[in-house]
């Protein structure tokens, strides 16, 4: 009866192998349909945007690029007189008396962050591997390139459509996954992800920057971001729009869109057409994003930085710490709308110690004097210097780069300013566009002689940030009569 029961369990066995076994196969039989169904529907668009590449590409005319700000801003730093009291405007204006109640300014909790999930991208060693530095630290992907794409560029559509034709039957699904994973992992916003794919590129096409720009083209599309390239003469160009301004930059307009010229490959022959075809990739739908929602976390590295100021003859020293990685990503970020700087999320270091350091000095105080404070502190602890002189160029410093470089300007302290003033104080603040000059005005719980600011409804009082010694309710003198714009609000 044992012996029967052991060949019964024996074929049972078996049968379940088989089972299994066949299972297993149709499975993998399965996947590997369904692979190649998605492979086909990929190439189905790609076969649909090679039609047209394969067409008469046309000539689009060159814009030199929009400048911000054409007034230039003071080469000094100008500097408030001594009277206790602003100076009374020249227009008459109702009297408005300086509150005498005293408000304690509450210690705001912190805001939470919210961490993106991080992932580290899986590259499999058996597989073709690209290792490449991106602002200093080696990343791996798998990608085997289909190299040379072509021997040498002869300035015309049909080596580029050939040269798609190739990346495209390339395995470059899973790289273009492993990038996705990267940027995630590092809080990448668009224009990172194009920093990244650009220096995966370089590591691949090497020293051809055509093949670079053509790489460029290929994954940008391939990660649902629209691209187009260009050529002038035997030059590939790389095309690429933005849902905000780019300022200072060269562009074309292609159907009402513009299409703004990567500021790395090869120089743009300004005033000279170049050649593009119209349409786009079906899997490309979005414009790049220069949005700043979160700083970049690529080496995991934070300096300090000591600050020190005066106010009301008392000395004050801090020691902030700020995201190392912010610096070196936001050297050479494309100037774009100086909003976007107003409403970036500082780092989760730079949050705690700069706030930590401070609300100990303005707890206590009223809010007109919690204002005074963190505008002596924005005026004087940083030495003052124009971007044309600091930098050569117009450049928007984040709060972390002020705190980093020696020197600021107008915007950059009014950003700073800003951040404090909405995180210590909960205050609502506008952001006012002068003629060649940043400033900013805070909706006060208590009233304030001076200079103010009526916005839908509500009366904002002037905060310079950039007049030195300048209290609350002071503008500067060549301002005080000006209306400036409102470009937004806190």
């Amino acid at each position: 009866m044992l012996r029967q029961l052991n060949v019964y369990t024996t074929l049972i066995l078996g049968i379940l192998l088989l089972q299994n076994a066949f299972t297993q196969e149709n499975f993998e039989e399965w996947k590997k349909k369904d692979r190649q169904k998605f492979q086909n529907y990929l190439d189905e668009q790609d076969k649909a945007f090679l039609k047209f590449l394969e067409q008469d590409w046309k000539a689009f005319q060159t814009d030199q690029g929009v400048e911000a700000d054409p007034k230039p801003k003071p080469v000094e730093m100008p500097v408030a007189p001594k009277p206790q009291k602003p100076p009374e405007r020249k227009i008459p204006k109702p009297e408005i008396k300086e509150s005498s109640k005293k408000i304690k300014v509450p210690k705001p909790k912190p805001k939470p962050i919210t961490e993106p999930e991080i992932q580290k991208p899986v590259s499999e060693p058996d597989k073709p591997q690209t290792t490449f530095d991106f602002f200093d630290k080696p990343l791996t992907v798998n990608y085997e390139s289909p190299a040379p794409l072509f021997n040498r560029f002869s300035g015309n559509k049909k080596d580029i459509a050939a040269a798609w034709t190739k990346m495209a039957k390339s395995d470059y699904n899973e790289t273009v996954q492993q990038l996705q994973t990267l940027k995630n992992t590092m809080r990448l916003n668009d224009w990172g992800y194009v920093l990244l794919i650009h220096a995966f590129s370089q590591k691949t096409a090497g020293a051809n920057i055509n093949q670079q720009l053509l790489l460029d083209w290929f994954f940008l599309n391939k990660s649902g971001l629209q691209a187009k390239v260009a050529y002038q003469g035997k030059h590939i160009l790389l095309m690429i729009p933005t849902r905000q301004m780019m300022y200072e930059t060269p562009f074309t307009v292609i159907d009402g869109k513009r299409f703004y010229f990567a500021p790395f490959g090869h120089a743009l022959n300004k005033g000279q057409p170049v050649y593009t075809y119209r349409g786009s990739h079906q899997a490309a739908e979005q414009d790049v994003g220069l949005d700043i929602v979160m700083m970049p976390v690529i080496s995991r590295k934070n300096a300090t930085k000591k600050l020190t100021f005066t106010y009301e003859d008392n000395h004050y020293a801090l020691r902030v710490k700020y995201n190392a990685d912010a610096i070196k990503f936001f050297n050479d970020y494309p100037q774009t709308e100086l909003s976007l700087f107003f409403t970036a999320t500082p780092s989760e270091a730079f949050q705690f110690s700069l706030l930590d350091a401070l609300r100990p000095h303005v707890d206590g105080m009223t809010e007109l004097q919690a204002v005074n404070f963190l505008l002596r502190f924005a005026q004087t602890a940083f030495g003052y210097k124009t971007d044309d002189i600091q930098f050569g160029r117009e450049k928007y410093l984040l709060p972390e780069e002020t705190i980093h470089y020696p020197d600021s300007d107008c915007e950059d302290r009014s950003i700073l300013f800003a951040f404090l003033v909405e995180q210590l104080l909960g205050k609502k603040i506008l952001i006012l566009d002068y003629p060649g000059h940043i400033s900013t005005a805070v909706n006060l719980g208590t009233t304030v002689s001076g200079d103010h600011v009526n916005y839908k409804g509500k009366q904002y009082t002037v905060c310079d940030p950039t007049y030195v010694n300048a209290r609350a309710g002071m503008a500067m003198p060549e301002y005080r009569d000006v209306t400036p714009k409102i470009l937004g609000y806190k």
